[in-house]
């Protein structure tokens, strides 16, 4: 078992956290506060629909979590990938994986995830504008 938390546990943890809640806590049952800036605009923020998104992938309804939010589907894959890192560290003793990445490479990944980020927001907002 390993001895201390690393980063991509950190990530792991929260990710298994994430998809435990998605699968579990009863969103149909309890009213869910809408998101702040859809609230006060109408239209939705750049992360609507990703625990809409959460939840369905946990319920196994694929392509209705993709056409809620692409951009979820995403990081539902990465956080999926995550949860069965940290579970394979710290259940099964796994080694430790890290990454190293050059500054040039950092600030391509920050505007890779930018720019899905916006893609993500043009999906919904064509969506909620067509609607």
């Amino acid at each position: 078992m390993p001895r201390r938390l690393e980063s991509l546990d950190y990530f792991g943890f929260f990710s298994l956290a994430a998809l435990l809640v998605a699968r579990f806590f009863p969103f149909d049952t309890v009213q869910v506060p809408l998101c702040g800036f859809r609230s006060v605009t109408g239209l939705p923020c750049p992360g609507c629909g990703m625990t809409t998104c959460y939840v369905r992938m946990m319920h196994g309804l694929t392509l209705e979590a993709v056409a809620t939010s692409p951009a979820g589907a995403i990081l539902f894959l990465g956080s999926v990938l995550g949860a069965i890192y940290v579970l394979w560290r710290w259940l099964l003793g796994g080694p430790e994986v890290r990454f190293r990445f050059s500054r040039g490479e950092k600030i391509g990944l920050a505007i890779g995830a930018g720019l899905l980020l916006m893609v993500n927001w043009m999906y919904l907002l064509l969506q909620a504008l067509t609607a």
